[in-house]
């Protein structure tokens, strides 16, 4: 009996060792709960950029997170000195922000449907337009 001894107490180590290194998993119908662990998930979408939104109902769907665009007024593909307005694709639904020269741009007027910017005042030769159209996301837990 004393021969098996120290194996029995090599295995009951060993054992002891390897349930604390383990996490409790467990399955109710479309939810997947894993306590004192972290689950990582590889597949096809690893080279998705942007974030996962939530849709509703745990539909999920992936977003990008934003849009930057920046040009100096009055060279090629740019507007011209002058114009007041500056619309683009982009810009619609997302909250904007936008630096004119490197100054936050205040108050600014923004139609997000038509994705328009009105600047007061109108744009001039050579100044730098930096805008930053980011995505909207709601913080849930918010208190």
């Amino acid at each position: 009996m004393l021969r098996y001894f120290p194996g029995l107490f090599l295995c009951t180590v060993l054992s002891f060792g390897r349930a604390e290194a383990q996490s409790a998993i467990s399955a109710v119908k479309d939810s997947l709960k894993i306590s004192g662990g972290e689950m990582v998930i590889r597949n096809k979408s690893r080279q998705v950029q942007g974030f996962l939104y939530n849709q509703s109902n745990g539909a999920t769907t992936f977003r990008k997170a934003g849009k930057v665009i920046q040009f100096t007024v009055g060279y090629a593909g740019s507007p011209a000195a002058g114009d007041s307005t500056y619309t683009h694709p982009d810009l619609q639904q997302k909250n904007i922000k936008v630096w004119r020269n490197g100054l936050l741009q205040q108050p600014l007027v923004i139609d997000t449907v038509a994705g328009r910017i009105t600047f007061r005042p109108p744009l001039a030769q050579q100044e730098t337009i930096y805008i930053e159209a980011l995505s909207t996301i709601i913080n849930v837990n918010a208190r």
